[in-house]
């Protein structure tokens, strides 16, 4: 099955601009022909065998579950990506929100120490406040109870080497020797 052609002549079908995709689709049948019939670029000489189609079909359904795996491949890459990058923002927000709080709780306890000085500190006015009363109640007291000691010793002072007399008679221990009462009594 010789068709007549050689690689020259579709060359020079080519170069007078009546070849492959410029006048028509006679040359591809033209090729096409010189392929299977044996001749022409095929190198075995012989049309295909069922072997050939057979394993030219199981390269091309080899070549789409290729394609189909890539496929699935880079659809899980893309879903687990989406996904890996949600829970990585999620695990952000939630930072950001623990950072937020952990600030809040900060203020809240700047808040709560400082609160607490300034009542420390009150209650400190307070105590010193009270304490300062104490001892003034005490040194007056004192004051009191050392100007009744001075008025007592003035008044031992004032009438040291004055004779004193009873002015009772609470009890009887016989006529006073100055009234002169003692004239009807034996003693």
């Amino acid at each position: 099955m010789d068709s007549g052609l050689s690689a020259s002549d579709i060359m020079a079908l080519n170069r007078d601009g009546d070849g492959l995709f410029g006048g028509g689709s006679w040359a591809i049948i033209i090729i096409l022909f010189l392929l299977f019939a044996g001749n022409g670029f095929g190198g075995r000489g012989q049309g295909a065998t069922t072997q050939d189609v057979t394993y030219t079909s199981a390269f091309n359904q080899l070549q789409d579950e290729n394609r189909d795996l890539n496929n699935a491949i880079r659809n899980q890459t893309v879903d687990l990506t989406g996904s890996l990058n949600q829970n990585a923002m999620s695990i952000l927000n939630e930072a950001h929100d623990m950072q937020m709080a952990i600030s809040g709780l900060a203020a809240n306890q700047q808040q709560c120490c400082c609160e607490t000085l300034r009542a420390i500190d009150g209650v400190n006015a307070n105590t010193t406040a009270n304490v300062q009363k104490v001892l003034d109640r005490l040194a007056e007291d004192k004051i009191s109870a050392l100007e009744g000691k001075i008025a007592s010793l003035e008044l031992q002072n004032a009438l040291a080497g004055v004779v004193r007399y009873p002015n009772g008679y609470t009890y009887n221990a016989g006529p006073s020797p100055f009234c002169g009462c003692s004239q009807g009594l034996n003693i």
